[in-house]
């Protein structure tokens, strides 16, 4: 009303940055409107057009979010501002992930991280990098990722921004379990709570951060701590159905391994209740049906349960998935469809380096080929496997497959003495591991009702 046009700019811009983030049914087209109208300088009208932007983001109207991004950036630029274009620059990159177009966000914003490393603010800095990490990791690009992700962590404690810190461990995390390394997820898991319980900053991360935790204890056995960490993630999720619901197909997943198919079935039977669900985790639901089942020897049910899971898995991001999916379904293709298609599940974790993916490929391969009459190509997948490293686990598999099918490929090469041996140096592992990681209510369904455990304990006995 006093004509001061910056100070009017100013107090609508943080008003609208303030309905973004507490109200953003208030963020219509008259709200932009009045911040353009007092839109004076170059710089002002970068602003003006990146919050609209921004605005068309949280709507959903990705393609004209992008459009204003890049235009404000151009404007920024030529007024001279790089933080303010690499500011836009970083919303289009944002709308671009959340219409699913990842490698767009890619090409974005790589090419800005060596001016952002040496010259942006910490919340440029922060925010480019950290989803530059997150979207390396949507389009299988792990290694180069995780780099990413070191580098968000090193920035935010830098920046003394440790909730950032927290958040850059867990999604670090997540990328190494991506990769079939359990063992490095728990380490990175372990920096996150060591951070937050420093600074105070586990604030709506320790739930996440459990789940995590649980899944990674799974993959390496650890099945006590796994149980401990879901059950504490279940308890704090109880306001976010996402999160349950991810956590329930999780510890349907850890039931199965234990020989618990019934509360298996429960797990995913609680899902029932939700909003639908999304195709990613409802492809992930209807895997662990299958699994339910073929445990079960329902050869036909878990077929038509992987089939549907195959259909719904997403193929163009996040290979994990649709790789663990397909090496189910191979159990129940003919012999000719399965080995083709675990060859491709392989061949693509190889050149993704998803190492975890590859042994559990590997491993699959072996047991089908040794099905199917093949002891040379069982052999030469065999040896592959047991060239991983150490610290890497199959992917999305029980371990004692790999142990069952170096028995079965002893055997079928004439080496009956080595077969008898790894069979009771599985069968003490097994052993081991139910005396120490479970409970003593789950020891017998781990032992007898898990059919790998089953199988290794009665050849084992054979000798």
């Amino acid at each position: 009303q006093i004509g001061d046009d910056e100070a009017a700019f100013e107090a609508l811009h943080a008003l609208a940055d303030t309905w973004v983030a507490c109200d953003r049914g208030r963020l219509d087209a008259s709200l932009a409107e009045r911040l353009d109208a007092h839109a004076k300088t170059p710089r002002q009208r970068a602003r003006a057009i990146a919050m609209r932007g921004h605005m068309l983001m949280h709507r959903g109207r990705h393609a004209e979010a992008i459009a204003h991004a890049l235009r404000a950036a151009e404007i920024a630029r030529a007024a001279g501002d790089e933080e303010l274009a690499v500011a836009a620059q970083s919303d289009a990159a944002a709308a671009a992930s959340q219409s699913g177009d990842s490698e767009r966000a890619v090409r974005i914003l790589r090419p800005l991280v060596p001016w952002v490393l040496e010259h942006a603010s910490d919340e440029t800095r922060l925010s480019v990098l950290a989803h530059l990490a997150l979207c390396l990791d949507n389009i299988d690009l792990q290694p180069e990722a995780q780099a990413m992700h070191q580098r968000v962590i090193e920035a935010a404690l830098r920046a003394r921004r440790f909730d950032e810190a927290v958040t850059a461990c867990g999604n670090l995390a997540i990328s190494l379990l991506d990769v079939g390394r359990p063992l490095a997820a728990l380490q990175a898991i372990g920096e996150a709570r060591k951070i937050g319980a420093v600074y105070d900053a586990l604030q709506g991360s320790a739930q996440m951060l459990s789940l995590f935790e649980g899944a990674a204890a799974a993959a390496l056995r650890r099945f006590r701590a796994a149980l401990a960490a879901f059950e504490a993630a279940l308890a704090d999720l109880a306001n976010h159905a996402l999160g349950r619901a991810s956590l329930r197909v999780h510890r349907a997943c850890l039931w199965i391994q234990l020989g618990q198919t019934a509360r298996a079935q429960r797990e995913l039977a609680a899902l029932a209740s939700l909003p639908e669900l999304p195709a990613w985790l409802e492809a992930r639901r209807l895997q662990m049906l299958g699994r339910c089942a073929w445990s079960s020897g329902l050869r036909a049910e878990a077929a038509r349960h992987w089939q549907r899971a195959a259909e719904l898995a997403p193929t163009g991001e996040r290979a994990v998935l649709a790789a663990m999916i397909a090496l189910d379904h191979a159990l129940v293709q003919p012999a000719d469809d399965a080995l083709t298609n675990v060859r491709k599940v392989l061949a693509r974790a190889e050149t993704l380096g998803h190492a975890g993916s590859v042994l559990a490929a590997q491993t699959r391969l072996a047991q089908l080929s040794l099905a199917h009459g093949d002891a040379a190509t069982a052999f030469e997948a065999l040896a592959a496997a047991r060239r991983s490293s150490e610290d890497v686990e199959p992917n999305d598999m029980y371990r004692g497959e790999l142990w069952l099918a170096a028995v079965g490929v002893a055997r079928a090469t004439g080496g009956a003495d080595e077969a008898a041996a790894q069979a009771r140096a599985a069968a003490a592992e097994i052993r081991r591991i139910a005396a120490s990681e479970l409970p003593a209510e789950l020891r017998d369904g781990f032992l007898h009702r898990n059919p790998v455990n089953r199988e290794l304990l009665t050849l084992a006995t054979r000798g």
